[in-house]
């Protein structure tokens, strides 16, 4: 706004000093009490009035335009305020699933914080603010709320880094939660696939698959994936099966990890 007003200025500037010396003389002679220049003087006070009038609406439209100007400010600021409490109660909403998780198992599982994401198309980590002076050891299972998320792979002192299982060098051997269908679980770039699930497996939409006994990298019966599509295509003898996972990879802002080898957990799988 100050620069279009010092624009305007620079423009129309001998305009203005022309106007403001015309409203001085009309000032100087409203205010002389002289006889002779009496008419003068009635019409200075018109010319006044009507010059106050013309200019009234434009002082109008720049305090409205300030005023507009502040609320902008304002919005973006209760904006902001409310996008830091929406983040807020996601993460006190995450902490309490898991909080109740390890409530609900074993004094075998460390709460830890996501410090790093780094992601890329073959092999995705993160880094946690734990390590091996919290029990935390190489290859600890590494869970959230509702499912598996990785493995750890580099223990420091007090952090360590997190493959997970959007990897293309994983394989994780898995079975179906409604009737133990067994398949292949890998993560293909861009999306997860269940492989070696045969033509005449009973699979719908909506199946969980667990991690199975003959499972080498994780304990078996950890939530892994849901079943998103399935296509059988022609020719071949396995169905072709597109699986999302059952804990936003994403998102997520703390984890579980495993201070024990052999473990059993108890998911209460959620939706």
């Amino acid at each position: 706004m100050i620069f279009w007003i010092v624009r305007f200025i620079n423009l129309y500037r001998q305009y203005i000093i022309l106007a403001l010396l015309i409203i001085a003389s009309l000032l100087l002679i409203s205010i002389n009490e002289s006889s002779s220049i009496k008419p003068i003087r009635k019409f200075s006070l018109v010319l006044l009035s009507v010059t106050k009038s013309f200019f009234s609406p434009l002082d109008e439209i720049f305090h409205v335009k300030s005023d507009n100007e502040k609320l902008s400010r304002e919005n973006a600021e209760l904006l902001i305020r409310n996008q830091m409490l929406i983040k807020y109660k996601l993460e006190n909403d995450e902490l309490k699933k898991l909080l109740n998780f390890i409530e609900q198992n074993p004094p075998s599982f460390v709460l830890s914080k996501v410090l790093v994401k780094m992601y890329d198309a073959t092999g995705n980590k993160i880094v946690i603010d734990k390590g091996y002076e919290n029990g935390i050891n190489l290859n600890s299972t590494v869970l959230g709320y509702n499912g598996l998320l990785g493995k750890v792979t580099e223990v420091q002192k007090n952090h360590s880094i997190v493959s997970l299982i959007n990897n293309t060098s994983v394989r994780i051997s898995v079975r179906s939660l409604r009737n133990n269908t067994l398949g292949i679980l890998a993560w293909d770039g861009q999306k997860f696939k269940v492989y070696n699930v045969n033509k005449s497996a009973d699979v719908q939409i909506g199946d969980v698959f667990l991690t199975s006994d003959f499972s080498t990298i994780f304990p078996s019966d950890i939530p892994v994936v849901k079943v998103k599509s399935i296509a059988l295509p022609e020719g071949l003898l396995f169905f072709d099966i597109t699986a999302e996972p059952t804990v936003d990879i994403d998102n997520i802002r703390y984890v579980i990890v495993t201070t024990e080898e052999k473990i059993k957990t108890s998911f209460i799988f959620q939706d």
